[in-house]
């Protein structure tokens, strides 16, 4: 299935989990890394980037760069020119993001590149 470009919406309410119990509610890191996949132009991409200036701490930085560094999704592969400007934007200023983001799964072990 192609992506869409669709943007998971993430409510401030507290979240029920399985079984009833009571979960934190979502904090700015999360609802912005939720806003990650649907960076589909230049001007999202530079956005987010620039909402990230204003909560980083080292641990967001983490966060931040595992996200940008998992795998896509087959069909949302038209990311990738934003994760990469939104790396390349915050490596002027974080250089531990692209350290990070580096760090990625890259290919498999025996797999086969044509």
């Amino acid at each position: 299935m192609p992506f869409t470009g669709h943007q998971p919406q993430l409510s401030c309410s507290t979240l029920q989990g399985k079984g009833g119990e009571e979960q934190r509610e979502p904090s700015q890191l999360d609802l912005l890394l939720a806003r990650l996949p649907g960076c589909v132009s230049k001007e999202l991409a530079d956005e987010l980037a620039v909402n990230f200036c204003y909560q980083q701490t080292k641990g967001a930085r983490k966060r931040l760069a595992r996200a940008l560094a998992a795998e896509l999704p087959l069909g949302a592969l038209a990311l990738l020119p934003y994760y990469a400007r939104i790396t390349a934007t915050l490596a002027q200023v974080f250089p531990d993001i692209a350290h990070g983001a580096g760090k990625g799964r890259g290919v498999p072990r025996g797999s086969v590149c044509r």
